[in-house]
Parts: C-alpha cells; structure tokens; sequence
C-alpha cells in the first residue's frame, strides 16, 4: 500500500528477507541459530522501512511547505490570535 515511499532498494531487501524467513520457517529441521537470523534479518528489513516512511511522512510536500511557511510568517490566511484579541 506504501510501497510507492519506500525506496526501491529497501523493499526488495524486505522481499527477500520475507522468503527466506518463509523458506526458514517452514523447514521443519530449522536450527534455532538459522531461525534467530532470518528474524533478525526480517526485523531488520522492517525497521528500513518504518524509517522510510516515517521520513516520508514528517516531510512536508511542495504546496504544504508553502503553506505552512506563509502561516509562519504571518501571511497565511489564518486568523492571528493577537489581532483577534485587540479588535
């Protein structure tokens, strides 16, 4: 569903991680040892990609950049709290 802010790279990094996880899993005669790795490479793949959506989500686009930098300044179509109180 997010894969269009997630870089390239890192969700098919996550691919991987999940079919091997899933060829690991499924092996009845996994050792413990190859177990705890496709975990934590699975673990891994899924904090790249919280942290790339988070990045994706904190950063504001073009037009609410714009947005937010005229309402900061004071030229934004807001109502300012101080002009409200003195008229």
């Amino acid at each position: 569903e997010s894969g269009s802010k997630i870089p390239a790279g890192d969700l098919e990094t996550v691919k991987t991680a999940v079919a091997d996880a899933k060829k690991v899993f499924e092996n009845k005669a996994a050792l413990t040892a190859e177990m705890k790795t496709a975990f934590d490479q699975l673990q891994a793949a899924s904090h790249k990609i919280t942290e790339a959506l988070y990045k994706a989500s904190a950063a504001p686009t073009g037009d609410a950049a714009a947005a937010g930098a005229d309402t900061a300044s004071g030229n934004g179509s807001g109502s300012n709290y101080q002009s409200d109180l003195h008229t």
